[in-house]
């Protein structure tokens, strides 16, 4: 399994991000990411995730909160919890 919590928002080229990943895992290996729902929007991630090729989606979360306690951010900001299987 290959995890990247909180680090998608710096992510500049999720295709090869992919690409990467999918080279270190099994077949049938996992990969667990948090996105930011704002930028889930601006990058149309759905389509993102629509046009991988190595990847199964198994789960994608409702919106939850990212960091609630958090002065910057509080309850406006959310995030996504994916998992993907490796064909």
């Amino acid at each position: 399994m290959v995890s990247l919590i909180d680090a998608m928002t710096y992510c500049k080229n999720h295709q090869s991000l992919f690409k990467l990943v999918s080279y270190y895992l099994v077949k049938n290996g996992y990969f667990k990411f948090t996105q930011r729902v704002d930028l889930w929007k601006e990058l149309k991630f759905d389509n993102v995730l629509e046009k991988l090729t190595d990847f199964d989606s198994i789960y994608i979360s409702r919106p939850l909160n990212y960091l609630p306690k958090n002065k910057d951010f509080g309850f406006d900001i959310k995030i996504r919890i994916v998992l993907l299987k490796k064909k």
